[in-house]
């Protein structure tokens, strides 16, 4: 027995190893069987179509395939899975090769639930239902030809990068009655109420030193912050919670200064400013 239309030219079982025959009173039979061969292992079975190995069978209680082999194949523009079982010995491909049309993929063979030396092969759709496979198999001896494998699916463009967060922003706010607030409290601010937070200066230094004494940075999840005068995302969160708690609205404690952490810290600004008329 050699070539692929000589092998699925003949050998179809049509006394009850044919799709549909009932095995059992509720179960039916999948796929077709073909035998040229009474000896197990003496004729190698080609591959119908070509494909990628995606599956192995070993003997097993839970079915009658014995071992087998799946390979998935496209067939005008969709998946199929063939399934061919029954071979003397496990297949030697390896899941994920890519098998050619006509490989010898398994030989005839008795192993699993059957009556004598054959393969067992069955159709199915990817994500579907069995098929009879013999429509296939006719066509095959037919010459028919597999088609080329699909492309992979490009692969998807990488999401736009986040624009970079200008924290060094919350310099240029007015900080006028944070400053007065810091200096009052004994928060660590001893210079004049300029109004200045420059970055890595007193303002922020002792502002910082607040947040963390009071508790807020620790419940905006970034710990004790570095007492280094840096606006960073930590010490922004901590002042969206501050500002959050204190009723100021400055709505998500992200990192982000954006236009609403802005207005609510200038009203926290403005009601330190008008809290502590004497400090100067």
């Amino acid at each position: 027995m050699s070539g692929l239309t000589d092998y699925y030219s003949s050998g179809i079982n049509t006394n009850g190893g044919e799709f549909g025959a009932y095995r059992t009173p509720t179960r039916r039979h999948r796929g077709q069987d073909i035998s040229h061969s009474s000896k197990p292992g003496t004729v190698g079975v080609p591959a119908l179509h070509a494909g990628r190995v995606v599956g192995k069978l070993a003997p097993s209680t839970k079915h009658g395939f014995g071992y087998g082999i799946i390979i998935r194949s496209v067939l005008d523009g969709m998946e199929f899975d063939f399934t061919y079982a029954h071979g003397p010995w496990a297949s030697q491909q390896a899941i994920g090769e890519w098998i050619p049309q006509g490989k010898i993929i398994l030989h005839e063979g008795n192993s699993g639930a059957t009556q004598g030396s054959c393969v067992h092969i069955e159709q199915q759709r990817v994500g579907g239902g069995y098929l009879d496979p013999l429509p296939e198999i006719r066509r095959v001896a037919a010459g028919r030809l597999t088609e080329a494998a699909p492309a992979p699916a490009p692969a998807p463009a990488p999401a736009p990068a986040a624009p970079a967060v200008d924290h060094d922003v919350v310099c240029s706010w007015n900080w006028g009655g944070i400053q007065k607030m810091l200096k009052h409290y004994d928060y660590g601010y001893e210079g004049g109420i300029d109004h200045v937070a420059s970055k890595g200066g007193p303002t922020l230094k002792a502002f910082q030193n607040f947040l963390n004494r009071k508790g807020y940075a620790g419940r905006a999840g970034v710990g004790t912050l570095k007492l280094d005068g840096d606006p960073g995302d930590k010490t922004i969160r901590a002042m969206q919670q501050w500002l959050n708690e204190s009723g100021r609205n400055a709505g998500k404690v992200d990192g982000i200064p954006g236009d609403q952490t802005k207005g609510a810290f200038h009203v926290a600004e403005a009601d330190n400013y008008r809290a502590f008329p004497n400090v100067w």
